[in-house]
């Protein structure tokens, strides 16, 4: 369906007046040449100039076949013109749909980057190299350019994914097993969730990261908060590891 309304777009109009021009100089040359041959078989050269009413409708029953062949193709050509005229309105509609669509994705896209810049330079932990604002969006809204601006499935995967971490380290901590709860295995583990959202976390002490991956998860809570309200992102879950 996309590939359609982007040749429409780009050559629907162009297509349209070549198609309506092939008709029309079809139909003048099978009328000419219709024409040109009742002239030749019937030998018109050899009749006199006559206007009289007998002489006119005696010409009209002669060419006959020619005329019927010119309305014929007269009235392919006004289907084909009112075809046209709708196909030319919906053109105009696509590409006013998508210019809005556009408008509405840049618009949405620099309110989101600002807010996430502004929520980053609250928080001590965080360095703002170190988060990729364009790929959270992308992934969030990956149909924003379209116009639509429902969370993606993409994104909540990825965000249950950073969920799935953190209930499996508070599981392990709660865990009387010697494969318990491990700093190491959970660092990793959650430096790999992250990097799919586009947030890039480095391995540290063990207060330090947990300090860093607090302010992580609150920035994610306050951007789904704030931007899922309509369509919501489930909170990240308390952590119970630390």
């Amino acid at each position: 369906m996309d590939k359609t309304i982007q040749w429409i777009r780009k050559r629907g109009l162009s297509a349209f007046l070549n198609c309506l021009a092939f008709i029309i100089i079809i139909g003048m040359l099978l009328f000419i040449t219709s024409v040109l041959w009742t002239v030749i078989e019937k030998s018109m050269w050899k009749v006199g100039l006559c206007l009289t009413s007998d002489c006119i409708r005696s010409t009209q029953d002669i060419f006959s076949g020619s005329i019927a062949i010119l309305e014929l193709f007269s009235r392919i050509g006004t289907w084909f013109a009112t075809v046209g005229g709708i196909v030319v309105a919906l053109l105009n509609y696509i590409n006013s749909s998508a210019a809005t669509a556009f408008g509405n994705h840049v618009s949405h896209s620099r309110i989101f980057y600002d807010y996430v810049t502004s929520e980053i330079s609250k928080r001590e932990k965080i360095k703002a190299v170190n988060v990729d604002i364009y790929v959270i969006y992308a992934l969030a809204f990956d149909n924003s350019r379209l116009g639509v601006m429902r969370v993606s499935s993409k994104y909540r995967t990825t965000m249950a994914d950073v969920a799935h971490v953190i209930e499996s380290s508070n599981s392990l901590m709660m865990s009387a097993s010697a494969d318990g709860f491990r700093f190491s295995d959970h660092q990793h583990r959650l430096i790999a969730a992250l990097s799919a959202l586009g947030i890039k976390l480095t391995t540290q002490p063990r207060i330090d990261f947990f300090q860093v991956e607090e302010e992580v998860f609150d920035l994610l809570d306050a951007i789904n908060h704030v931007f899922c309200a309509e369509d919501p992102v489930e909170k990240l879950p308390q952590r119970n590891y630390r």
